[in-house]
């Protein structure tokens, strides 16, 4: 019982520290909330007429066509027209006209002020914003701080969470990882991918090559049917029908056939055998959900979520299972890892790193 009693409060204490929790809801007169951590803000006294959520921004627009930002507890004016705006688990960046900015320390930052919509190329993602100018600069908002990296390349660019992968203008196959520039290949690749962490390309042998957190691994692998991009690791349906899997340098085989139904996202993997049990792959796990394979589920960064056979909701949350709720759920929208649903007229739920709260 001891021993059940501190694997629990380790789990909890895990989950606490892992989670960021916001999501937007709204109550019976339609005024407006922000869900953060267990806390709950009015933010508007109307609907919104747009909004976007990250894990430490919800950005939204105003009746008044006026870009709104919560951050941390404060609301800011962020522009007073609807700009291209982006929210990320940790950046918020808006482009409007020649400008870039970005939300840095409860500041909106200019990284840019000669930005040509139309002409120029802008790239953002959970920790990287990559742009070039008229100056045939390609630069890169990182860490908080501006630099440039290279010339203007080609079209041929990809942007994940947090890598950068694109030709130079000479054509040599790049990558911009945790603030370094490296050189992968000297060629142009016939495809490359690229995701959290990973970089994927067919090299001259036209076998598959991994740029994984800062290292080069080749591989055996070739004559892929179909690619899954995937965080941290490569997935792929081989010239046998093998669903498989690249992960730290080892190919592991999920199934011998193409599963029935499968879904790869951020860095899950979901997906069911031919008999119907349902499967997720998890950070290097095999873990099996469920005897059956459930109508509704959705997937983010270390959750899925999903309706169980009597329509309750269950989760498998940093490779745990979870019960979200135990009474019948119609609709649920998953913001992250903060689940949002509701059991009857003008009530929400919210559940949280394995809490529920409820506001009416």
């Amino acid at each position: 019982m001891k021993k059940f009693l501190i694997t629990l409060l380790s789990f909890l204490l895990f989950l606490s520290s892992h989670s960021q929790c916001m999501a937007p809801y709204s109550d019976f007169n339609f005024f407006q909330y922000v869900f953060e951590n267990g806390k709950s803000t009015k933010i508007e006294p109307l609907p919104l007429k747009g909004y976007k959520v990250g894990k430490e921004v919800f950005a939204y627009v105003h009746q008044n066509s006026r870009l709104k930002v919560y951050y941390q507890g404060s609301t800011y004016n962020a522009c007073d027209v609807v700009p291209n705006y982006f929210t990320t688990d940790h950046l918020f960046v808006f482009q409007n006209l020649n400008s870039i900015k970005v939300l840095n320390e409860n500041r909106f930052q200019q990284i840019e002020f000669q930005f040509r919509e139309g002409e120029d190329r802008l790239y953002v993602s959970d920790s990287l914003v990559v742009w070039t100018n008229p100056f045939r600069e390609v630069n890169v908002f990182y860490n908080g701080v501006t630099r440039k990296i290279d010339d203007i390349n080609t079209m041929n660019a990809k942007i994940s969470d947090n890598t950068y992968a694109y030709m130079d203008i000479s054509n040599n196959f790049k990558v911009f990882y945790q603030g370094k520039v490296s050189v992968l290949e000297s060629y142009v690749p016939e495809q490359f991918y690229v995701d959290r962490d990973i970089v994927t390309w067919l090299d001259y042998q036209s076998n598959y090559k991994f740029f994984y957190k800062g290292k080069i691994y080749e591989s055996n692998i070739n004559n892929v049917l179909q690619v899954f991009p995937c965080e941290k690791q490569f997935v792929y349906i081989s010239r046998l029908n093998e669903f498989s899997v690249w992960r730290e340098g080892e190919e592991i085989t999920l199934l011998n056939y193409v599963p029935p139904k499968f879904e790869v996202k951020e860095n899950m993997i979901v997906y069911a055998d031919k008999g119907n049990n349902f499967y997720c792959f998890y950070n290097g796990e095999k873990i099996w959900v469920e005897r059956y394979i459930p109508t509704e589920w959705v997937i983010d960064n270390d959750i899925l979520v999903y309706k169980d056979i009597n329509g309750r909701l269950k989760a498998i949350y940093f490779g745990k299972e979870i019960e979200v709720s135990d009474q019948i759920v119609q609709k649920f929208t998953l913001y992250n890892e903060t689940v949002v649903y509701s059991l009857q007229p003008y009530e929400t739920k919210i559940w949280c790193a394995g809490k529920t709260y409820t506001y009416r």
